[in-house]
């Protein structure tokens, strides 16, 4: 029995919800698709995937992430614990990879994308999501110089600070794929509101577990605590100001924190 997608902590994550419209758009999910979810996380992409398509590989650096993934005991969810340099997949085997909020953790970026490209059958889709270096405006954390998990040695830590556009691009062209579409995400608002449960959480690591590193199974833990009850009291808030952005005629075409790429394998 695949277990609701509300026992994901991610489903309370103001960044996850920001983009899953734009990945799951660009993803084009039909039934008998083999996807790749590459960096997965708590797993809430793999979990709402694996009702439109029929495989997909959950792969993340941290087993704990795994094994969280595996609690909720969802059908046609494959775990794998491996490195994205290099992927235990066979060639061509996924017609679709996603690999959200990744690519600027792994030092070797131009590495996992030549293998990706390996793995993906001709015709196929890759969706990245990255954070975009070309905006210029600073976000709340970076006027207030706090370091967060991705300062930190440990599964979250950032290599880069973001791509911008031609970077991506370049590394796709490279690694022998083809942009196909792009979009910005995450503007002013839903940025300020990202900072604001940033710091929040941040505050809570620091004073209640003494901690500067976590990863997703360590959020996912927090779920019947009485601070994450509170927070998802305020959640449908966040969420409103969020939206804020397309009033403002924020749109995927105006620059924003967050960058969506599609990219194909040529046939």
């Amino acid at each position: 029995m695949t277990v609701s997608k509300t026992n994901n902590v991610s489903t309370y994550d103001l960044h996850t919800r920001i983009r899953s419209p734009l990945i799951l758009g660009m993803l084009h999910l039909q039934s008998g698709d083999k996807v790749l979810d590459l960096g997965s996380g708590a797993g809430y992409f793999s979990e709402t995937m694996c009702t439109q398509a029929s495989s997909i590989f959950c792969l993340d650096i941290s087993l704990g992430n795994l094994l969280s993934i595996k609690q909720r005991k969802n059908r046609n969810v494959f775990l794998i614990h491996s490195e994205a340099e290099h992927l235990p997949l066979s060639d061509t085997s996924c017609n679709k990879v996603l690999c959200s909020e990744v690519l600027e953790h792994i030092e070797g970026d131009g590495e996992a994308l030549k293998e990706i490209a390996r793995i993906l059958q001709p015709g196929g889709t890759l969706v990245i999501t990255v954070p975009c270096s070309e905006l210029r405006l600073p976000t709340l954390i970076g006027l207030l110089g706090i370091k967060t998990v991705h300062d930190y040695e440990g599964p979250e830590k950032h290599c880069r600070k973001g791509y911008t556009i031609r970077e991506i691009s370049d590394l796709l062209t490279v690694s022998g794929l083809v942009v196909s579409n792009r979009a910005y995400f995450s503007h002013f608002f839903s940025q300020l509101m990202l900072d604001i449960i940033s710091i929040a959480h941040l505050l809570v690591r620091r004073i209640f577990f003494r901690q500067k590193v976590w990863h997703w199974a360590d959020i996912q833990e927090l779920d019947t605590s009485v601070v994450f009850s509170i927070f998802k009291l305020l959640f449908p808030l966040f969420l409103f100001i969020g939206k804020f952005d397309k009033l403002f005629l924020l749109s995927s075409k105006a620059k924003g924190y967050g960058l969506a790429i599609k990219a194909k394998k040529p046939s």
